[in-house]
């Protein structure tokens, strides 16, 4: 659960869940560019989509961030323990 996470933890599950929710909603909207019954409808999901896919790209390179600063930090801390 989201609420139980806490600081760089809660990052890391909260962009998850971006990219996993992004993804969902990319499929959904190609089926209904694709296969919907409304024309307009159809017209806004496929132009929709490609920001949709943009904001899934976000979520991913801001994943790759919090990993990179996960990193970091665990590199600094093992720096630190082993001068000591």
């Amino acid at each position: 659960l989201m609420a139980e996470k806490q600081g760089s933890d809660f990052d890391k599950a909260y962009t998850k869940c971006m990219v996993n929710d992004h993804k969902k909603d990319i499929r959904l909207y190609k089926n209904e560019a694709r296969k919907g019954d409304d024309i307009d409808l159809k017209s806004f999901a496929s132009a929709t989509v490609k920001i949709v896919q943009h904001h899934k790209q976000m979520a991913k390179d801001a994943t790759k961030a919090i990993k990179k600063h996960q990193t970091e930090q665990m590199n600094v801390k093992l720096a630190a323990a082993t001068t000591n």
